[in-house]
């Protein structure tokens, strides 16, 4: 998670989906996930 917030949470998501589309569905992340990624970022 510490990689996620540190890379940021967009840049993150635009990057799985990159892979996704490249290597397959293993890298997709689920709307749920994205979700709770947001919703538990940690606010400084």
């Amino acid at each position: 998670m510490q990689f996620i917030y540190g890379t940021g949470i967009d840049a993150f998501l635009r990057r799985a989906e990159e892979l996704a589309a490249e290597y397959g569905p293993g890298f997709a992340v689920a709307p749920q996930v994205q979700e709770a990624i947001r919703r538990f970022q940690p606010q400084y």
